[in-house]
């Protein structure tokens, strides 16, 4: 039913192509787009990597008190040439 209204929505925007799939939320919507955005994200971040000039990596390890679980964070960090901080979470 969504689909439709969209559907006929379409005629009176300058978006045609609306998937309501891709806005409704269900269970699955993370793990049906995660691979994707994956290497989309992955592909993005090489290409930006290879504009720069130098960036820097940075590891920051820490504790959480109340549950005593250790983490791992990886960022990257870039400074553009209008002094610019640019910061990129990797992972945790």
């Amino acid at each position: 039913m969504a689909q439709s209204i969209f559907d006929a929505g379409r005629c009176f925007s300058h978006l045609s192509n609306i998937n309501v799939k891709e806005l409704i939320p269900s269970p699955i919507t993370i793990s049906r787009n995660i691979d994707h955005l994956y290497e989309e994200k992955k592909v993005d971040l090489l290409n930006l990597c290879s504009r720069m000039r130098s960036y820097c990596i940075i590891c920051d390890f820490w504790t959480e008190k109340f549950t005593g679980l250790s983490y791992c964070g990886l960022a990257l960090r870039h400074v553009t040439k209008d002094f610019k901080l640019l910061n990129y979470i990797l992972g945790c």
